[in-house]
């Protein structure tokens, strides 16, 4: 197997945050809607990413519970983006969630219903599918 044949890709994270039977989704400066998280830096923990991540946008602090899934995808830029969902506990009321960064401009809580008018990845519509119809 040659070196091309490998997946090089950066590791996203995101944050599955449910409140009140709905789901946290996020958006900036136009960007398509996601779930909240990111990029972890080099040497950082995964965990510890999500965490900085989470707090760096929103101001609030969480507690990843466990990895629910995991998808891949490829930007408009050609980059590979291996993306790891996390359920996740908030340890902050969801009502002190503030933009912090810049990088988030708008956030909404949705529920199963909403999912296909939001302009979204797909990948991100069917991880939200799979855990809404998970508490059915």
């Amino acid at each position: 197997m040659s070196q091309s044949d490998h997946l090089i890709a950066d590791i996203t994270q995101k944050a599955i945050l449910e409140y009140q039977g709905k789901v946290l989704i996020t958006t900036g400066n136009g960007e398509p809607w996601e779930l909240p998280g990111g990029r972890i830096h080099y040497q950082e923990q995964p965990i510890d990413g999500l965490k900085r991540e989470v707090m760096e946008e929103l101001g609030i602090q969480i507690e990843p519970l466990t990895v629910y899934g995991v998808d891949v995808f490829t930007s408009k830029s050609g980059n590979h983006h291996f993306m790891v969902f996390y359920l996740c506990q908030p340890l902050t009321d969801a009502k002190e969630i503030k933009f912090v960064d810049g990088e988030v401009t708008d956030m909404r809580w949705v529920d199963e219903t909403e999912l296909e008018d939001i302009d979204m990845r797909p990948q991100y519509k069917d991880i939200l599918r799979r855990f809404f119809q998970s508490r059915d």
